[in-house]
């Protein structure tokens, strides 16, 4: 697969709720991933209708240590003052 090449790892995020179906429109998911330099990567968590799961393929290479993050992301809310 394309989406795969050059990757080395796929994470998966399941979201747990009492309703079926997600309803999550205008949230957004990412992995943000840290070497042991502290360098940082964002890697964006699509929706796999067929997993019903937020995945992505992020390239991780072999022989570290690393810090995962799942970062959210809403819409803006506008206050009136």
């Amino acid at each position: 697969m394309d989406v795969m090449k050059g990757k080395t790892h796929r994470v998966s995020v399941y979201m747990t709720h009492r309703r079926d179906g997600i309803v999550l429109e205008g949230i957004s998911f990412a992995l943000q991933i840290t070497d042991a330099n502290g360098k940082e990567t964002t890697v964006p968590l699509t929706y796999n209708k067929m997993m019903k799961a937020f995945d992505a393929f992020a390239a991780v290479p072999s022989g570290g240590k690393y810090r995962i993050r799942v970062l959210i992301a809403t819409p803006e809310i506008n206050i009136l003052q």
